[in-house]
């Protein structure tokens, strides 16, 4: 299985992992330092998600983080999937913001979208509230609390229309403090959030399609698994900087276990790993939330009053269900959670 070994990359990947990966439509792709064996920078892996569960069917020990490490990893991955059968299925490939990862697999594998993990965008969004000064009148003013769920949905919002919603809500922002019973300085800090937001993602350096992910229907809107993955390593490798040799045994157990256990569930022998009820629960929200929205944008005029109070509408309850809450944040387990 192992694909590629250099001084700058080692790609690990199975005949059978590939042949899994190509009919995923979903890939989950991340790196953790953590318990990377000694003289190793990082381990690299592709996920894809089968039955709704993420496994690790592509791998690599880097020694560096550069495009050129990242070409050797994408070129080996999908020279493997290349050599299987059947049609490459993939649309989707969820990252964090690692645009040398992001640049190196756009040239081997163009036809795929890669996105943006939402919980990183949740996360710099919450981090600039409390910068600016914002956390308090966040937390006890129920008018910025919608505000901020407005600006964060937008990524869920039909990408044509996402600069124009933002238009629309920078234009709605409250002008006076006074008028509004607002701490001093309150309406200023609004208006530098939404600079941000318009700065960091809006004009995004990859693309407003990277961010936007309101065309991935029920797929991952994190890379959280991954994360939580890498998270777990401490159960199966002994200690963090293992010598490689102990690093490759104990890899080569946990790989062998994955494939049976994924041929065990693909052969319906066993249950995938069942969702997070609450992560269940907001897939169908936000679907609900997306009905409306659709319904509402087709039977009203794109210039009604209708057609943008639909749209507020649908960004203050989609925020609300990504979390976007003053009073209560969501807290899944990682590998179960999809918001």
């Amino acid at each position: 299985m192992l694909r590629h070994a250099s001084s700058e990359v080692a790609v690990f990947v199975s005949p059978y992992g590939a042949a899994l990966l190509k009919r995923c439509v979903h890939i989950v792709l991340d790196g953790t330092f953590a318990y990377a064996p000694q003289g190793v920078v990082q381990i690299y892996r592709v996920f894809g998600i089968i039955g709704g569960e993420a496994n690790p069917f592509a791998l690599a020990l880097m020694t560096g983080k550069h495009q050129s490490n990242y070409d050797i990893v994408f070129e080996n991955v999908r020279g493997a999937l290349d050599q299987t059968v059947g049609a490459l299925k993939i649309k989707f490939a969820h990252f964090d913001c690692e645009r040398a990862a992001i640049n190196a697999f756009s040239v081997h594998f163009p036809e795929v979208a890669p996105k943006m993990c939402n919980f990183h965008i949740k996360s710099n969004i919450n981090r600039k509230i409390q910068n600016l000064g914002l956390g308090n009148a966040y937390n006890s003013n129920s008018k910025i609390e919608n505000i901020v769920r407005q600006l964060g949905a937008l990524n869920l919002l039909p990408i044509n229309l996402v600069e124009s919603a933002f238009q629309k809500l920078f234009e709605a922002l409250p002008s006076s403090d006074i008028d509004n019973d607002f701490p001093p300085g309150v309406c200023n800090s609004l208006r530098d959030l939404f600079a941000y937001y318009q700065n960091q993602w809006v004009r995004n350096s990859l693309g407003l399609n990277f961010v936007n992910i309101f065309d991935i229907g029920d797929g991952p809107r994190t890379t959280n698994h991954a994360e939580s993955y890498h998270s777990s390593q401490r159960h199966y490798f002994r200690a963090p900087n293992m010598l490689l040799g102990e690093w490759l045994c104990a890899f080569q157990e946990k790989h062998h276990a994955e494939e049976t256990r994924i041929r065990d569930i693909m052969q319906n022998r066993i249950e995938p790993r069942a969702r997070h009820p609450t992560a269940i629960e907001n897939d169908r929200k936000l679907n609900d939330a997306r009905e409306a929205l659709e319904f509402c944008l087709e039977i009203n005029s794109n210039d009604s009053e209708a057609y943008w109070e639909g749209i507020v509408k649908y960004l203050t309850r989609a925020g609300a269900i990504l979390g976007y809450s003053s009073s209560a944040h969501l807290n899944l387990s990682e590998d179960n959670s999809s918001v």
